[in-house]
């Protein structure tokens, strides 16, 4: 016997529903965190542009974070600050003030 007959038969009511659901929203989910990501890589492109650093360094997760705190005049140790929980908050908000600071606004 075919095994996926067997299990689609012997399921109780409604999981094959259930599970086309919880696929539809992982895909949806997924999607849209792509969108956002590339909005945001798109954004920071241009802030180094602005910077007149490389926009290539907003693809690269560690050179990025490290050639904006050159742009804002904080030291490099301050990357570290971004791995500790709940002090990245606060350190990521203090680097999008000085970013804001750094070109006028």
């Amino acid at each position: 016997m075919d095994l996926m007959l067997v299990v689609a038969q012997s399921g109780g009511g409604n999981a094959g529903a259930a599970g086309m659901v919880a696929m539809l929203f992982s895909c949806f989910t997924f999607l849209i965190s792509i969108v956002l990501g590339v909005i945001g890589i798109i954004g920071m492109w241009k802030v180094f542009d602005k910077a007149d650093r490389p926009g290539w360094a907003a693809l690269v997760p560690i050179y990025n974070c490290i050639v904006l705190l050159e742009i804002i005049g904080r030291p490099v140790w301050w990357l570290a600050l971004l791995f500790i929980p709940l002090v990245n908050i606060v350190a990521g908000a203090i680097m999008m003030i000085d970013l804001a600071k750094s070109f006028g606004r």
